[in-house]
């Protein structure tokens, strides 16, 4: 059956399409009533064929020219049976090692010679109920060849996999490293689980158990579970709809449907008991208990669904309004946890005046008060009303159609709907209003009549962890539900509105625009930039854009804290934080309430080797903002009171030699240590460590250096930055008139004179002129995760930095294919590609992973293998073409016409690297021109594998 479907209420007629039943369904504009289904978004094709696949199809471009494939399984790890532990997750990673049309990495070939990358735009899940393949593809590969090619993958994924065993075995090493480099952030992951077929089934199972599996295993449950009455696939991106329909007629109604062997949708069971479990941290200052209560999910199919669900959300505003305004931390919260179970969390936080164990009390006190009294009207009228207006602000604007698929994912596996359409939203609202005081009352104690299953989640510190107990804890819950009852009086918070602050009038002065103020413009028309080059020197870089909102304002100029010498940085290390301090001096104090009223932003960048600021408003205050910035240049407010006042507040807190919290975090935290570590290698920090170096007593100097600090030293040094035109580029973005900004902006910014008086210079840094190699401590005994990092200096210039990108690409496609597919060493190898184009023209690749120390000699025997390789020959030409298409593909999903804050961002990078617009103008014609053997030439120049820095984690030492 096809259902096309309208974001109104449908009125439906039969009809006969591709030789199946069909509903065609058209809008109407009757009044729904509470119950009408949740309409999907306006245009999607949703279907089944006699076999029992289903799928759902819609046209999306946003990003255009892109669209996204998804098969999703409601089969995952509580289909296993015993013999079959880590059986789907295994399967998963199977699908991409060959099937009968895509022999090998078949499908993972074809995709990325399109411009996909493997993990990034091609990936899989598989959850304890659910298994999703995912990959995007550009549309203009479809245009040439349909849809039959990317379905044809899917289709070999439902049914015509390769399982042979020696592939089976080589995976399993790749598995195995995934497990041992997984973990769960969740410390109370154990308690919330509960005792079910899902913490007996865990997705990625055991090491015993992926080593027990058999292509004969895999190849038992892979025929008795994929079956497409199990699956859905889902198509969003540009696409022509009916198309894909045809398509998936055309290539799955052959499959059979085979007879159901017995699927179950297994519930998430509790025992009936209370449980608790402690996560003891030395390091914590702040005791925490989460009151978790498990209970059925509401599935959102209806608008009085949605209305249900929102009983739910005002239910927790109303109880949270209950606490703060008693004086407790708490956060309440009621979330989808797994299966058809929410959690209902109760989290007590200790305070400065309330202990936890009054704070847990305080929870039952208020939750017993509603049970017995329940809420007022005026409480629950006043929460329903927030509850409305933020449906009414959810906006499916600029959603991609990565984003729908998400949706279209929770709907194929739940049931789930997602309100897209106006109509109905403004419908929910109206409902949402109606929320009574009893309705709300009941769903509490809906909640609460499961409280016999009761988990206790505490984090704690060593000194409290005795006391924490479940007996101890249960008494202070006790202790609330018997305390005596006190009447709540809602009072609607007090919101002033403030009065509206007139334009300030050096704002609102403008001035005259003369010929002689530009020297210089350039249109690139193929990007839409203007480029103009003022007589004072600075630039003005206009991108107008068709998105409705904000125009995006930069100022952008080399020149930051590297400029000061080591040994004066930490009198100079916090300029940016007492500069915007204050406010500007000819500007009332009310300025900031101003710009808040009237939707301006503007904010100080200040950094290593830049300075700027970044901000937004809107094009109709465009000469109001424009002034605003010349005046924060020129005359920045000084606050020496407030300075004063925390200049003596850090000279008294350097009096106490106990580090801080944050500070015991990072000397016991080893990643933090090592990332610590690449940063001053690699020169991403200043020295700040030459300040001292030599220094006996440390804490003497910085005292000095402390009593030292001096506001108006620390004005000049900031002006010394800013006050020069010739060197600063401005960058605006947005939907705007471009004549009328480009005009207020010359006016204002062509009267900056260059108040400078010496020239800019940079602090020397100095990259490793030896190997380096450091171990920092790990908690996982049989585990190395390292870091090696291969470096030097390159020419700044977009073509050289496409190189650049080109190489690491190509790295992470060697090291893949070498050290987990070839070698299975690791499971996921990461290279990632800094750089730095100005000032200084440095660059440095991170190959970062993690396996058995036994195999870390094979790793790094391997990494020299990749990096001789590549040294020694020129790359595949097709593999540097699909690479090239890629970056290609990435440019134009970033920069598209609706994204002025990408353009920006893009502007600011090019800037910075010193690459030209000229050349950005011409970036598809630069970077094809990148042969094999310039990339191989590029090897040799810019990698020496005899210098290298390689940071790891072991708790053994390498060689």
């Amino acid at each position: 059956m096809t259902r096309i479907l309208s974001n109104l209420k449908q009125v439906c007629t039969l009809a006969v399409l591709l030789g199946t039943a069909s509903i065609v369904c058209t809008p109407h504009a009757d009044a729904a009533t509470p119950s009408t289904v949740i309409s999907l978004p306006e245009g999607t094709i949703e279907g089944s064929l006699p076999n029992g696949l289903r799928y759902i199809i819609l046209h999306n471009d946003f990003p255009a020219k892109r669209a996204e494939f998804r098969l999703v399984w409601n089969i995952g790890a509580v289909q296993q049976d015993d013999t079959e532990g880590g059986c789907a997750h295994f399967l998963e990673h199977m699908a991409f090692g060959g099937s009968e049309n895509f022999p090998d990495r078949g499908a993972v070939a074809y995709l990325e010679s399109l411009g996909m990358k493997y993990g990034i735009d091609i990936n899989a899940f598989t959850g304890h109920d659910r298994t999703i393949y995912l990959f995007g593809l550009p549309t203009d590969s479809i245009a040439a060849g349909g849809y039959d090619r990317p379905l044809t993958i899917i289709s070999d994924w439902m049914d015509r996999l390769t399982i042979n065993p020696q592939r089976v075995e080589t995976e399993k090493g790749i598995i195995l490293e995934e497990l041992r480099s997984s973990f769960q952030d969740d410390r109370f992951y154990d308690l919330k689980i509960g005792q079910n077929r899902f913490s007996a089934r865990m997705p990625l199972g055991t090491p015993e158990e992926v080593n027990r599996v058999t292509a004969d295993v895999l190849e038992k449950f892979y025929r008795r579970w994929y079956l497409p009455q199990f699956a859905t696939i889902v198509v969003v991106g540009d696409v022509e709809p009916a198309e894909v329909e045809k398509a998936i007629h055309r290539q799955f109604s052959s499959l059979k449907r085979r007879p159901d062997p017995g699927l179950i949708h297994y519930p998430l069971t509790y025992s009936p008991a209370r449980q608790i479990m402690l996560d003891v941290d030395t390091l914590n200052n702040r005791e925490t208990a989460e009151i978790i209560i498990p209970h059925p999910t509401v599935v959102t199919r209806t608008i009085d669904d949605a209305r249900r669900k929102a009983i739910g959300r005002v239910v927790v505003d109303a109880l949270s309004f209950r606490l703060a305004d008693k004086g407790m931390d708490t956060d309440i919260s009621d979330t989808w946890y797994l299966a058809g179970s929410n959690h209902l969390v109760l989290k007590a936080l200790e305070s400065r005046n309330v202990s936890l164990d009054s704070c847990v009390a305080a929870i039952a006190s208020e939750i017993s008060g509603v049970m017995s009294g329940g809420f007022s009207d005026n409480e629950i009228r006043y929460h329903a009303d927030r509850a409305a207006r933020r449906i009414g602000n959810a906006s499916h604007s600029g959603y991609t159609s990565a984003m729908w698929c998400d949706d279209f994912t929770d709907y194929a596996l739940t049931g789930d709907r997602y309100i897209s359409s106006a109509a109905q939203s403004a419908q929910l609202q109206e409902a949402v209003r109606t929320i009574t005081a009893a309705e709300a009352t009941a769903t509490l104690r809906e909640w609460m009549s499961h409280s016999d299953t009761m988990l206790m989640a505490v984090s704690t510190s060593p000194i409290n962890a005795p006391r924490r107990t479940l007996d101890a804890l249960t008494a202070d819950w006790q202790r609330g539900l018997a305390a005596p009852r006190t009447d709540f009086k809602f009072s609607e918070p007090y919101r002033p509105t403030a009065d509206t602050i007139p334009t300030p009038e050096i704002l609102t002065r403008r001035y005259a625009v003369s010929p002689n103020d530009i020297a210089d413009t350039i249109d690139y028309a193929s990007l839409g930039i203007r480029d103009l080059r003022l007589a004072n020197g600075m630039r003005i870089i206009i991108k107008p854009t068709l998105d409705d909102g904000d125009v995006y304002f930069a100022m952008l100029a080399p020149g930051g804290y590297g400029t000061v010498p080591a040994e004066q940085l930490p009198l100079y290390g916090s300029t940016a934080s007492y500069i915007d301090m204050g406010g500007i001096a000819k500007l009332p104090e009310t300025t900031g309430e101003y710009m808040y009223q009237n939707g301006m932003a503007l904010g100080m960048a200040l950094e290593n080797d830049w300075h700027g600021f970044l901000g937004s408003f809107t094009a109709d205050k465009a000469g109001e903002f424009f002034n605003l910035v010349y005046e924060k240049i020129t005359d920045p407010e000084l606050r020496y009171d407030d300075f004063d006042e925390i200049k003596q507040s850090m000279i008294e807190d350097l009096d106490n030699d106990d580090e801080s919290v944050l500070e015991k975090m990072l000397n016991r935290a080893p990643d933090r240590q090592l990332m610590a570590r690449m940063d001053r290698l690699m020169c991403n920090v200043l020295p700040t460590d030459r300040a001292y170096a030599g220094v006996d007593d440390v804490k003497a100097a910085r005292l000095r250096d402390m009593q030292s600090l001096d506001l108006d030293s620390i004005a000049a040094f900031y002006r010394s930055l800013y006050t020069r035109p010739d060197s600063c580029v401005v960058i605006l973005t947005g939907n705007f008139d471009a004549a009328s900004l480009t005009d207020a902006a010359v006016a204002a910014f062509s009267r900056l004179k260059d108040e400078s008086s010496k020239p800019i210079t940079f602090t020397e840094l100095h990259l490793p002129e030896t190997t380096v190699k450091e171990r920092f401590t790990n908690e996982n005994p049989s585990q190395t995760e390292f870091d090696y990092l291969y470096f030097g200096r390159f020419e700044p210039g977009l073509r050289n930095s496409l190189i650049l990108k080109l190489m690491s690409n190509i790295m992470r496609n060697h090291v893949i294919a070498e050290l987990r597919e070839k070698r299975a060493l690791v499971y996921s190898p990461y290279v990632m590609l800094n750089y730095e184009g100005l000032p200084r023209g440095y660059f440095y690749f991170d190959i970062n992973s993690s396996s058995d120390n036994a195999k870390m000699p094979a790793v790094e025997e391997a990494l020299r293998y990749v990096i001789d390789d590549l040294r020694n020959n020129p790359v595949d030409n097709t593999e540097l073409e699909s690479i090239k298409r890629a970056c290609i593909i990435a440019k134009r999903e970033t920069l598209t016409p609706y994204s002025p804050s990408a353009w920006r961002t893009t502007l600011m990078s090019l800037l910075k690297n010193g690459e030209a617009l000229d050349d950005f103008d011409r970036y598809e014609s630069v970077i094809e021109s990148i042969t094999p053997e310039e990339i191989m030439q590029s090897f040799r120049r810019y990698i020496n594998p005899d210098l290298y820095v390689m940071l790891y984690m072991s708790d053994e030492q390498l060689k």
